[in-house]
This record gives C-alpha cells, structure tokens and sequence, in this order.
C-alpha cells in the first residue's frame, strides 16, 4: 500500500509542477538566482533535521524554501526544493523509497502553496511592503497542510494507525511554533531584497541555530 501511496504523491508533485509551468513557462534570472539561493539554504536545513516522532522528522528547510516562493512563485522554486530535497536525502543515506517520498512530497507542497499564493494576488516580491497578508497566509496554511497531510498519511500507512491521530498527534501541538514562523520568512524576505545573495546566507546561519524552535516541514 505504502508504493501506491508514493507513486500517487509522485503523480500530484508532478502534475502540480506541470500546471505552473504551463501557466508560466519563461525563466527570469532573478528567480532562478532565487531559487537556486535558497535551494542551497534549504538542503542544508534539511541535513540538519530532527525527530517529531512517528518515524517523522522536521527542520527548518521550509523557512528558506517559503521565503523562495513569495519572491519567485514560479516553477524554478518547485525544481529547486525538489533537487534540494533529493540531495538531502541522498546525503542521508535514506532508504530509496524515503528519497522518492520526500522528494515528491516537499515540491508538492510548495506547487500547492505557490498556486493559492497566486489565487490570493501574491506577486513576487521586491520589498517587503508589497506583500499581502492573506496571499501569504494562504501560501504558508497550503503549505502546511499539504506536507503534514502527506507524512501523516505515510506515517499512518507504514505503522498501522489511523492517519488523522497521527496528523493530531504531531500538528496541534506545533501550532504556536508553526504561526510563529512567519515573521521570520518575512523577514528572510526582506534581507534577500534588501541585501541579496550574500544577506540569505548569512541571516541561515543563526536560523539553523535556532532549529529546534520550529516544527513544520515534516519528512520521514
């Protein structure tokens, strides 16, 4: 049952990926200087994850990988965290069928928020007074759900227990950490905007410090 689960989050990752880029299939530089920006700060996050338990894990990946997706929504951020995650998982010497799952499921997610953050009127951002409140939201809720969502349902499959306890289990109590989290992806924002490759870079270092802080993006 866990293969079928697996090949159908493959199938949305991919679909979801195709929708984008149909709707825009140009390459701007600027996003893919984003995108392979915070690509590199997101793998690094990813290797430094830690347990929710359930054979679940966080990190702090998604910080960088939302941040890349309210300054470039566009396909190129989807490809960069799926590269990202893969080399994540490799790195952790993950057994094959993890790799496939957390490499679909993190670019799904993102293609999901991407799409309601567009829906919503989010445009890429260039300042941070640009951004919308509700696009943002709605980028970061999808997001969420979506990830948690698809590591409850493999948790669940996996282990035998319903996927809804599991999704409680490891979500409600995150809540507050999770909602906290915004501010800090604003203002990973506003330091790329503002200062750039180099900024990004030096802003993750006591992001990564502060990992156990925040518990969203959920692997297994």
């Amino acid at each position: 049952a866990i293969k079928q689960y697996v090949t159908l989050v493959c199938i949305a990752a991919l679909s979801s990926s195709v929708v984008l880029f149909l709707r825009d299939p140009e390459l701007p530089t600027e996003f893919l200087r984003a995108a392979i920006t915070f690509g590199l700060i997101s793998t690094l996050a990813q290797a430094l994850r830690y347990r929710t338990g359930n054979e679940a894990s966080g990190s702090l990946s998604f910080i960088p990988v939302l941040a890349s997706a309210a300054i470039a929504p566009h396909w190129i951020s989807v490809v960069s965290v799926a590269l990202a995650s893969l080399a994540a998982q490799i790195l952790a010497r993950k057994p094959l069928l993890k790799v496939v799952f957390n490499t679909a499921q993190n670019p799904l997610s993102l293609a999901l928020g991407i799409v309601a953050y567009r829906t919503f009127g989010g445009q890429p951002l260039h300042s941070i007074g640009e951004s919308s409140s509700l696009s943002l939201f709605a980028l970061f809720l999808v997001f969420f759900l979506t990830n948690s969502i698809c590591v409850s349902g493999a948790v669940g499959i996996v282990s035998g227990r319903n996927a809804w306890l599991v999704w409680r289990e490891n979500t409600l109590g995150a809540l507050p950490y999770d909602f906290l989290s915004l501010p800090v992806i604003l203002f990973f924002v506003w330091i790329y905007t503002q200062y750039g490759v180099v900024g990004a870079f030096v802003l993750a270092v006591p992001m990564l410090g502060l990992r156990q802080l925040y518990k969203v993006n959920w692997q297994l």
